[in-house]
């Protein structure tokens, strides 16, 4: 069994906790606050989501969308649980790629769950090739090292509004995620790699 087996044999969500906690991640914070909750983790894993590795480590690979408009950027300002509970994003929209999915699948998904455009009301203007990677402590799972790739891509919505506005999420029951709040940022707000 290799590492990445070792990591997500498990047949739920009790048993990766378990298995979390014998690694040494403090699970005490998951599930309160702005963190989701080992449940989350688990449906993350079984959607294909994310991948976990032995360490333990979290892989994920992202769509970033970036869509301009009067030169401002939108960004997701935050996002309302199912539970009630909020977090700030202040990030422009993305979506986990699921395994097998290209960039663009995940562009569309992403902008028909979460900002509610329909296919044909939007256009992918360009994607770029080389993603961007990052490591660091997940900002959802507190004591988690999680490995980003974020795949960048431009996209035109002509029909957005050009004020703060929010969306229900569309995404399966699993999705912690209820609502989400969107704003216009200038890029210098923002930390974007440079050849956006």
């Amino acid at each position: 069994m290799n590492a990445e087996e070792q990591a997500t044999a498990f047949t739920n969500a009790r048993n990766l906790g378990l298995w979390l906690h014998g690694q040494g991640i403090d699970l005490s914070a998951w599930g309160n606050g702005k963190n989701k909750s080992v449940d989350n983790l688990w449906q993350e894993i079984v959607a294909h989501d994310c991948r976990l590795l032995a360490g333990p480590k979290r892989m994920v690979e992202m769509a970033v969308i970036i869509v301009e408009a009067k030169s401002k950027v939108l960004c997701e300002a935050k996002q309302e649980f199912r539970d009630g509970r909020t977090r700030i994003r202040n990030k422009p929209p993305g979506e986990k790629m699921q395994t097998g999915e290209t960039v663009r699948e995940t562009v569309f998904r992403c902008v028909k769950q979460e900002l509610r455009i329909r296919q044909n009301a939007f256009r992918i203007a360009k994607i770029y090739d080389t993603p961007v990677s990052a490591i660091k402590e997940s900002d959802s799972y507190p004591g988690l090292t999680t490995e980003y790739a974020q795949h960048y891509a431009k996209v035109f919505i002509p029909s957005l509004p050009l004020n703060d506005f929010s969306t229900e999420e569309l995404g399966d029951a699993h999705d912690p995620v209820r609502r989400h709040w969107w704003t216009w940022k200038d890029r210098k707000e923002l930390t974007l790699p440079p050849f956006i």
